[in-house]
């Protein structure tokens, strides 16, 4: 009972502190921070693995709809009853932890029954996390509901943890259906609509302390790092921890991004000087452009998230494939890229060299660790939650050709980061999946995105949609020849890995890596941090506006103005995607 009572005082905690500072813009960013880095640790290390492990991987298109479907409903109700839509969002949201807090109930039971140390940490974890909680579900809900209607929310997650505990263990074995897992998955992706698309109303004014929310943030990363190994995972077959996977994709990548990174560098600083080759005729201006995206530097203007430029093959993604992917399946991305990018580069009319930026080469660098390392992050998040949950049995009954397919269609909507996506790539490798989806998976998603709902020019649209059906056309095809040709490669051995000591250059890079990551964050702030992936929230809407209003007058700007790259497969004006600013707009 000790545990349960302290756990409905930590819930109450959240909601107290957000009301004790609000009135102070930098506590307040402080807040905001830790709230997002709360929700965000919420959803992909407690809640997501545990509907994984429940329902499947396919419950994971549950969490898809959890996150487009608010905007939908926003976009069709706005100006006309848009803050009821919000509410119900809220609700769902409410809803979803209330039977998360159940688990979680029934979690703080098991010290009783068992009195062993793994029982009293579970417990300490269950506790710990019910803090943010409570600042989530009042800075989300007292401005739509009052103060009584946002008491009432944390009065339902409280009660729904007194019945979990209540219940005990029995809640654990009766809520784990495939239909739990379906619905909690939708209710993240919901919450990670918030985080994406919204200031927590309550803590709106602690934009500009980009640096006290970082902090703030990483408070909450600290946070959920200690109860990691804590929460309730269901266990695939002998799958490694998520922790323990984290940490050996990212010793196993830090080398390689590091010096990615450096190629980045030295390819800025050569075109800030001028030294960029001219040539004459179509198939030399094509290698030119496809040089262009090899260079792979994200321009200081660009505006993050969403269509952001991510080059489809560029050192860094080259460089971290290697030991994530192995060599053969790093040459075959290689071959099929390049194959790709120089089939568009000819069908363009005009490929444009870049000349180098006002920012110099320094500014390029930095946006292009702005931009990398959020998707790097996110890619080793994503495929440390998944690791634990999913069976290495995955694939084995979906033959190779349908599963090239399946990863094509997954991966076509969006935007992906070609090497943020990779660890990602190297565990569903690890799971069974063909070495061809792997490459259709991370060449698609950073080369094609059918998804462009903001581009309002029919030419446009149909000259994206167009390059899109080609890269998808040429990517399955070569997927198909590659898988019936070479073996299934020689990739990351994850579990071997997991039990080796890692190299002192793993570590040295590894903390390197580590730091330019915090900077990035504290020099962006959380929101700018999660725009980078996103393309929303109130830090990228402001470049995003900005980009969208003055598009029309700088058509193009890349002919004098472009970074030393070719965005992606497309070479579109600089307002194709989603209203950004792909030109030479700065935003200071």
């Amino acid at each position: 009972m000790g545990f349960l009572l302290t756990s409905l005082l930590a819930l109450l905690l959240g909601p107290v502190l957000a009301t004790a500072f609000r009135r102070s813009d930098r506590v307040l960013a402080g807040l905001d921070g830790f709230v997002i880095a709360a929700i965000v640790g919420l959803v992909v290390l407690h809640i997501l693995p545990h509907a994984v492990g429940a329902g499947g991987l396919w419950v994971m298109a549950a969490a898809v709809v959890g996150l487009l479907l608010p905007s939908v409903v926003e976009r069709r109700l706005h100006g006309r009853g848009a803050r009821s839509a919000g509410r119900g969002v809220i609700a769902l949201i409410a809803i979803g932890l209330a039977i998360h807090a159940g688990l979680d109930g029934a979690a703080l039971a098991l010290p009783d029954d068992h009195h062993d140390d793994s029982g009293v940490l579970l417990a300490a974890g269950v506790i710990l996390h019910r803090i943010p909680v409570g600042i989530a579900i009042w800075g989300a809900a007292r401005p739509l509901w009052g103060s009584l209607g946002a008491g009432l929310f944390v009065a339902f997650v409280a009660a729904a943890t007194a019945v979990g505990f209540g219940v005990g263990e029995e809640v654990l074995g009766a809520l784990s259906g495939p239909f739990l897992g379906a619905f909690e998955a939708l209710v993240a992706g919901t919450l990670l609509h918030v985080v994406a698309g919204h200031r927590l109303p309550a803590l709106a004014s602690a934009t500009p302390h980009r640096f006290v929310a970082g902090v703030g943030a990483l408070l909450g990363v600290a946070v959920h790092v200690a109860i990691l190994d804590t929460h309730f995972i269901p266990d695939a077959d002998a799958g490694l921890p998520a922790s323990v996977t984290f940490t050996t994709l990212a010793l196993a990548a830090a080398p390689a991004l590091l010096i990615g990174f450096a190629a980045v560098a030295g390819a800025a600083w050569v075109a800030s000087r001028g030294f960029w080759p001219r040539a004459a005729g179509r198939l030399a201006r094509a290698a030119r452009g496809v040089l262009s995206d090899v260079l792979g530097v994200i321009e200081p203007g660009a505006t993050p998230g969403g269509g952001a430029p991510r080059p489809l093959l560029g050192p860094l993604a080259i460089l971290v494939s290697l030991p994530l992917l192995g060599s053969g399946a790093t040459a075959t991305r290689v071959a099929i890229g390049l194959i790709v990018l120089f089939t568009l580069a000819l069908a363009r009319r005009q490929v444009v060299a870049p000349t180098g930026v006002s920012e110099g080469w320094r500014a390029q660098v930095m946006a292009t660790v702005d931009h990398e390392a959020p998707w790097f992050v996110a890619g080793v998040a994503l495929a440390a939650m998944l690791e634990p949950v999913l069976p290495c049995s995955l694939f084995d009954t979906i033959a190779a050709p349908w599963q090239v397919v399946m990863a094509a269609a997954f991966a076509a909507p969006w935007y992906l980061s070609a090497s943020g996506m990779t660890p990602l790539a190297a565990v569903m490798l690890h799971k069974g999946a063909s070495p061809g989806a792997v490459i259709v998976f991370l060449i698609v998603g950073a080369g094609v995105a059918l998804r462009v709902p903001t581009c309002h020019d029919p030419a446009h649209r149909r000259a994206i949609r167009r390059d899109g059906a080609i890269t998808i056309a040429i990517v399955v095809v070569s997927a198909w020849i590659a898988d019936a040709i070479f073996a299934r490669g020689d990739g990351l051995a994850l579990h071997h890995e997991a039990s080796l000591a890692p190299s002192a250059v793993a570590v040295v890079g590894a903390v390197a890596l580590g730091l330019l990551t915090v900077v990035a964050l504290l020099r962006q702030g959380p929101r700018g941090f999660i725009a980078q992936i996103t393309g929303h929230g109130d830090d990228a809407h402001d470049d995003h506006d900005h980009a969208h209003d003055h598009a029309h007058d700088h058509d193009h700007d890349h002919d004098h103005d472009a970074a030393p790259h070719d965005h992606d497969p497309h070479d579109h004006d600089p307002h194709d995607h989603d209203g950004e600013d792909r030109g030479g707009h700065r935003h200071g």
